[in-house]
């Protein structure tokens, strides 16, 4: 029988999973991140990007399948600027806004 090992965080102790939050300054607002390594897609959240007040450098259509059907769904993509918190590092890249479906 071969163990599968998979890039967790967890307390030693209670065995609780950790998430990966690092804080970061997303053009020169400080907020917090969730890392995930293995994600195909950065997101960011709708109060974020509202806060930010910048618009979409285009949009894509998705197909989001779910239990009683599926929908089309147009999100948004944006640039930004994530710095490090002690700004000896930065990236310029796209993010997508995360959508609630209701």
């Amino acid at each position: 029988m071969s163990v599968r090992r998979f890039l967790t965080a967890q307390d030693k102790g209670t065995g609780k999973i950790i998430y990966p939050v690092v804080v970061v300054e997303v053009n020169g607002i400080k907020c917090r991140a969730l890392l995930d390594t293995g994600a195909g897609n950065s997101y960011a959240s709708s109060a974020i990007l509202d806060h930010l007040q910048i618009r979409p450098l285009r949009e894509e259509f998705k197909r989001i399948e779910m239990m009683p059907g599926s929908v089309n769904k147009a999100i948004g993509v944006y640039g930004v600027i994530i710095d490090s918190f002690n700004g000896n590092y930065w990236l310029e890249t796209e993010v997508k806004w995360v959508f609630v479906i209701t």
